[in-house]
């Protein structure tokens, strides 16, 4: 039994360790796999086509290699789109009149997001053709309404993407849009963009499951997600990185505030949280 092998047993379970190891040998000599599944979860099976992915994923980078970079705003252009880089907060809000009210991404409350993002936004050329009433009760994340207006957005040091659409919150994993693969859009798309932002971002031909983000390399398995943060127990993920909980030294997760051990205090696990429920737990009682 490899020390690979051993280690993800002891972290992710023996049935989920044998899931790997049965279906192809060569997912355990993944540099890094212990790291990348640690916060996966325990079932293995479901994770398969994407590691197997993974493993096949440098062929593809040779040949990507191999070929010269296209511009992305092109490509988005043969796609169907007028996209721009959104680089002011202006540019990042422009697109929220084609969002219904209760459907609004998360984006436009941050202000911050074109600072820590390089953010494209794509706009169907038929947008206005696109009705929100031609698909009441039959919402799917993929579909001509879903995707007419989308968000690409990566993180500006590298490891996170995420593409949104115009449902957000009204269909489940709005966040993940064509799973998070630009290359589902158009061909070509994900070396494109990498190459014109200098970044680095983690997408494969087969995705993670739809319970699973990706930060970085990390598969990070989640209960929910809010304000583009998400959460399971003892963890959450944002940014491209994953954060646990301090249980040795007596720190707790409730909901997305940490309550610290060592002073007896509450604070939010990010400055994007928006609530103020930490505020008033210190004040009458930290």
């Amino acid at each position: 039994m490899t020390a690979v092998y051993k280690k993800i047993k002891k972290q992710n379970g023996e049935r989920f360790a044998r899931a790997l190891r049965d279906h192809h040998n060569g997912i355990l000599e993944i540099p890094n796999i212990a790291d990348i599944v640690r916060h996966a979860g325990r079932d293995g099976e479901t994770l398969l086509p994407y590691l197997m992915s993974v493993l096949t994923a440098r062929e593809d980078a040779l040949a990507a290699e191999s070929a010269a970079p296209q511009d992305p705003f092109t490509l988005l252009d043969q796609a169907g789109y007028d996209a721009f880089h959104a680089e002011t907060l202006d540019l990042q809000n422009s697109i929220k009149p084609h969002f219904k009210s209760g459907e609004l991404l998360c984006t436009f409350n941050d202000a911050a997001r074109y600072k820590n993002y390089h953010m494209v936004h794509a706009v169907k050329k038929n947008v206005d053709a696109v009705k929100r009433h031609d698909f009441k009760g039959k919402e799917d994340r993929q579909d001509a309404y879903g995707t007419s207006v989308i968000s690409i957005q990566m993180r500006k040091n590298g490891g996170f993407i995420s593409i949104k659409n115009r449902y957000n919150h009204a269909v489940p994993h709005c966040d993940n849009t064509f799973n998070s693969n630009p290359d589902a859009i158009i061909d070509g798309l994900s070396d494109a963009l990498k190459h014109h932002f200098n970044v680095e971002f983690t997408a494969h031909k087969s995705p993670v499951p739809n319970d699973c983000v990706l930060m970085g390399k990390q598969i990070f398995k989640y209960d929910r997600e809010r304000g583009n943060i998400y959460f399971r127990d003892g963890a959450w993920a944002v940014d491209g990185a994953v954060h646990t909980v301090n249980k040795g030294g007596g720190d707790a997760m409730f909901d997305g505030f940490i309550f610290c051990n060592q002073s007896k205090t509450l604070k939010k696990i990010h400055d994007n949280y928006k609530d103020s429920f930490d505020e008033n737990f210190n004040r009458y009682y930290g």
